[in-house]
């Protein structure tokens, strides 16, 4: 039960309805546009390339079946743990180069961003350009623009609702729409990395002679830039955030966002330009969706964490009365599927693997006998 709320300016009050103007006078403000800048905007959109054909767009533009749409909302992963993905896998190749880089003049740095409240900042405005630069169909995008901004909601305050809020941008969490809409406008920042990239003026990182040269990889809002460490390189990367926060609002929180330096890379480097993006200095980058970036001696080690998450699943279950099959489906449906996506890009230690069978093996027969 909530007795008083404090406000900003820090004057406390008991009185309900001045509680419930606090509480909404602070989403209104978070859920309101800020005007993006539109020069910044053309800009940006002029580094995108068209991607949606015509026969494409003759495919969107056929009329809706309720079949049609329930197949395509069932394919959509509502979980929110992302998929496998190849980003995983490349991710970690490219912080073990980096790890063990000793040598060279050419010194490499992995910077991961954090967005900020990333679908709640999105501006409407600024994803109806950029579906519109790739060639989506007018007619289509307005279509998902309705679907986007139609959305109103109310606040639960001890259990009863209150308020009517209308939000001016930002994309609702549990929207599977939400997620694919979030990526075209990470796209917008892929591609102006990409422009900066071709015209020299930063250089991807290549883990050996003939493979290709990353520069980032982006999967939602989990980003990881790859570049030569230089003070030349790190302006350009503050520029395009720059620019990308200014048109989009989607601001970087450099709190929360952290640097790995190759290991020959001289440690007065190092500190300068961190100072200068004005993010945390690091050794390693624990881990990249959900999975490490690094791995030691003991793989053990670092795989325990999942023991730990199956472990404290089976501790809340403990007081719940189930039957037989309740006990299998639910061991089945959520504790073994834990492990699942780390063993579809890793080799787990068959030890651990042991532990976890007889963990729910013990788990299963305690209960089953009760």
């Amino acid at each position: 039960m909530i007795r008083a709320f404090q406000s900003k300016v820090g004057t406390l009050t008991s009185d309900r309805k001045e509680i419930q103007d606090i509480i909404l006078k602070h989403f209104n403000l978070i859920d309101r546009s800020i005007n993006p800048d539109l020069s910044v905007m053309e800009e940006i959109l002029d580094t995108i390339t068209p991607r949606v054909t015509r026969n494409m767009n003759e495919v969107l533009m056929q009329p809706f079946s309720p079949e049609k749409v329930k197949h395509a909302l069932d394919q959509m992963c509502h979980y929110k743990s992302p998929g496998l993905d190849d980003n995983v896998l490349v991710a970690y190749e490219l912080n073990h180069y980096l790890a063990h880089k000793r040598w060279g003049s050419v010194d490499h740095v992995a910077l991961k961003l954090n967005i900020s409240k990333a679908y709640d900042r999105v501006e409407w405005i600024f994803l109806e350009r950029v579906l519109l630069r790739l060639g989506f169909h007018c007619v289509f995008v307005k279509l998902i623009l309705i679907c986007v901004s139609s959305v109103s909601y109310s606040i639960m305050l001890e259990g009863e609702p209150f308020g009517f809020i209308r939000p001016e941008r930002g994309l609702h969490q549990v929207d599977p729409l939400s997620p694919y809409l979030f990526l075209f406008c990470v796209e917008a920042f892929s591609c102006m990395v990409q422009k900066e990239e071709h015209e020299g003026s930063i250089q991807g990182v290549a883990v050996c002679r003939r493979a290709p040269r990353l520069s980032h990889l982006l999967f939602a809002d989990d980003t990881l830039l790859f570049y030569q460490a230089t003070l030349e390189a790190i302006d350009c990367i503050k520029g395009i955030l720059t620019k990308f926060e200014r048109a989009s609002d989607l601001k970087i929180n450099l709190q929360k966002s952290a640097m790995v330096f190759s290991k020959n890379t001289d440690h007065n480097l190092k500190e300068a330009l961190a100072r200068r993006l004005g993010v945390e200095l690091l050794d390693k980058h624990e881990k990249y969706m959900g999975l490490p970036t690094v791995s030691g001696c003991s793989k053990r080690e670092l795989f325990v964490s999942l023991k730990n998450r199956v472990w404290s699943k089976l501790q809340i279950w403990g007081a719940m009365r189930l039957s037989e099959a309740g006990w299998m489906v639910l061991i089945k449906a959520v504790a073994q599927a834990i492990p699942t996506y780390a063993m579809g890009c890793f080799l787990l230690p068959d030890g651990l693997l042991h532990e976890l069978d007889s963990m729910l093996a013990n788990f299963f027969w305690q209960h089953d006998e009760r």
